[in-house]
């Protein structure tokens, strides 16, 4: 009659309480990782449009946003299972490459500042 029960008993630990328990910690963690995505999709959102100048601004925020729907959908059609794996190890290269780029160009413009 209620499939949640049914798949609850489905799966057997050992330990009840942590069995019982691993479902509502679950359920937490996946409405925070919703969350999180959410407030970066808006905080990369609102950057880009404040990239824009004020004039026509509607249809430059519309522009942006069919950009974010596009990308993500094609980030759905092209990821499958094995592909996270290579993405994540290409973006901290990049990440690392970026970062002490960044390091020498604040050492620069702290030692130009100085002068």
């Amino acid at each position: 009659m209620y499939p949640w029960i049914i798949m609850v008993d489905s799966i057997r630990l050992p330990y009840s309480p942590i069995e019982r328990a691993l479902f509502v910690f679950l359920m937490l963690y996946v409405n925070i990782s919703l969350i999180s995505v959410a407030v970066h999709w808006h905080v990369a959102f609102e950057l880009i449009k404040g990239t824009f100048s004020e004039k026509n601004k509607v249809k430059k925020n519309r522009l942006v946003l069919a950009l974010f729907f596009a990308f993500s959908i094609l980030a759905v059609i092209r990821i499958d299972y094995m592909h996270p794996e290579k993405f994540s190890m290409y973006w901290l290269v990049a990440r690392l490459f970026f970062e002490v780029l960044a390091v020498f160009g604040f050492f620069f413009f702290l030692r130009r500042r100085k002068a």
